[in-house]
């Protein structure tokens, strides 16, 4: 059995391998990533992770242990989308019930501010797709900066991105009502914010779902 920190240790090694971004906005366009840049798509089922398999080797993405569960089962009908998904940088993450896409803010808007990145409304387009088939999940939007600058600022440009986001996908379709937008600032890294790599990993939106359930499902 995998704790969760070694689950993490696993993503955050792949988001490494990701954390190279165009050095202007205007011409980082989604292009499908070679082995080295492939996206992690990880799971697990309950407590275990399940057998990793590996789907589109060429492309480089992995998915692990899809089979279990409502989500799980879910996320298995869904492997191209994920694919395409996973392909635009976007890392993948399933565990139990729960799940979180980490995004790139350095490719999603332009930089330091809350202005999305036109050359990424396909793959975000993608992701509402994939929302829209998933029932009975409260979806939060949530932004993180890296610590450079104010620490004042970055919270409210994390909210404003993360805003952005939220905004984005409701007019694709996604129900308001199980949709809300937050912002962290620099309050909540996941690497080590003295590399460029590291400030690159922090700067990211989290899309993250939490199934509803009522006390017949307890």
């Amino acid at each position: 059995m995998l704790k969760k920190f070694q689950w993490l240790k696993i993503c955050m090694v792949v988001t490494l391998l990701l954390a190279g971004c165009s050095s202007s906005w205007r011409y980082a366009q989604p292009q499908p990533s070679d082995a080295v840049k492939g996206a992690a798509i990880g799971t697990v089922g309950g407590a275990a992770l399940g057998a990793v398999t590996g789907i589109g080797v060429v492309k480089g993405a992995v998915i692990g242990g899809l089979s279990g569960g409502i989500l799980g089962q879910y996320l298995e009908n869904k492997k191209p989308l994920l694919q395409k998904i996973a392909d635009n940088h976007v890392q993948i993450i399933a565990v139990g019930d729960g799940l979180t896409l980490l995004l790139p803010v350095d490719r999603f808007f332009a930089p330091d501010a809350p202005i999305l990145n036109e050359n990424y409304y396909s793959v975000l387009n993608q992701i509402a797709v994939l929302l829209r088939g998933l029932n009975k999940y409260v979806v939060k939007v949530s932004g993180h900066t890296d610590n450079t600058g104010w620490p004042q600022r970055n919270l409210a440009l994390s909210r404003q991105q993360a805003q952005a986001v939220a905004n984005y996908l409701w007019r694709q379709g996604i129900d308001a009502s199980v949709l809300y937008a937050t912002g962290y600032g620099d309050q909540r890294p996941i690497a080590n914010n003295n590399t460029a790599q590291g400030r690159a990993m922090n700067r990211r939106i989290e899309i993250t779902l939490r199934r509803i359930t009522d006390d017949s499902e307890q």
